[in-house]
């Protein structure tokens, strides 16, 4: 196994835990966005349904197309990772006339 997985789960031990269907124990909070998250995505969601009204298209683009200017990473990627900033003002260029 992993070392840093055997680590984190020895960092673990004493946390409140939950027994998931498959036997593994985790955290509650693991598993529950933070407020901060959702509200980005949702941020995110709105802006780009007025460039892609469509649902379904719309979640396609958010979760698997790279976007080439902000390093070919998807618009969801980039959110996990805190960049929500950059994908609105990418966005906000779209609606803007700046990109296509």
């Amino acid at each position: 196994m992993n070392r840093e997985f055997l680590s984190k789960l020895d960092e673990r031990r004493g946390q409140p835990k939950h027994s998931s269907p498959f036997g593994l124990d985790i955290r509650l909070e693991e598993c529950i966005p933070s407020d901060r998250a959702v509200r980005d995505v949702i941020k995110v969601l709105n802006l780009a349904q007025r460039v892609e009204p469509n649902p379904l298209l719309l979640m396609m683009w958010y979760q698997h197309t790279s976007i080439m200017e902000l390093g070919s990473l998807t618009a969801e990627r980039l959110v996990d990772l805190g960049r929500t900033d950059e994908v609105v003002q990418f966005l906000q260029s779209i609606q803007n006339g700046g990109r296509n």
